[in-house]
C-alpha cells in the first residue's frame, strides 16, 4: 500500500521483481487516490474504512490471507489490518512507520511532534488543499525527494493526477 502523496506507481519497480519471485503482486490505489473511489467527507477516510478496503481487496482477489507491504500512510493501514484482521495477513512488511503504539508514545515528545507536524497540518480545513495544488505538488515531487530526479515528468504528472482528482 502506497504512501502520501503517492499512488500505485510508487511500486512500479517492485511489482515485476515480486512477480518474478513468485508473488501475486498487486498495488492498488488507496481510497481517494487515482482510479479508486473518492467519497466526499473526512468521515469516509477513517482508518476503519481504509482497513476494511484492504481486507475486502484480499477477499476480492480470491485469497484468505496475503503478504502485505505498506509504506508511509499505507503502512499505517497495513499495521491496523494486521492488528484488527490478523487472519488476513500472512506476513507484514512495513516501510517508514513504527508500530502504532510506539508512534503514539513518540508523539508525546516534543522532538517527535516537531517531526510529525505535517500529520496535524493535513487535518486543518482548506489549507492542505491549497498547499497540495497541482503546481505545489509538482514542485515538491521534483525538488524534495532524498534523491533528486527520483520521479521523471511522466510519473510526476501521474501522481499529480492521482492525488489531485
Amino acid at each position: 500500500m502506497h504512501g502520501f502523496p503517492e499512488c500505485w506507481l510508487s511500486w512500479r519497480y517492485q511489482l515485476p521483481a515480486l512477480a518474478a519471485a513468485g508473488f501475486r503482486a498487486v498495488a492498488p490505489d488507496l481510497r481517494g487516490y487515482g482510479g479508486s473511489d473518492k467519497p466526499n467527507g473526512v468521515a469516509a477516510y477513517r482508518i476503519e474504512l481504509l482497513v476494511r478496503d484492504a481486507s475486502d481487496l484480499i477477499a476480492a482477489l480470491g485469497r484468505d490471507r496475503a503478504d502485505v507491504v505498506g509504506h508511509d500512510w499505507g503502512a499505517h493501514i497495513a499495521w491496523h489490518l494486521a492488528m484488527w484482521h490478523p487472519q488476513r495477513v500472512r506476513r507484514l512488511a512495513i516501510l517508514n512507520v513504527p508500530h502504532p503504539a510506539r508512534m503514539w508514545r513518540g508523539l508525546r515528545t516534543l522532538r517527535q511532534l516537531r517531526k510529525s507536524w505535517y500529520m496535524f497540518f493535513f487535518q486543518l480545513p482548506l489549507l492542505p488543499e491549497w498547499f497540495m495544488s497541482p503546481r505545489r505538488l509538482r514542485s515538491a515531487l521534483r525538488y524534495t525527494p532524498a534523491r533528486r530526479g527520483a520521479y521523471d515528468e511522466a510519473v510526476i504528472e501521474a501522481i499529480v493526477a492521482a492525488v489531485g482528482d
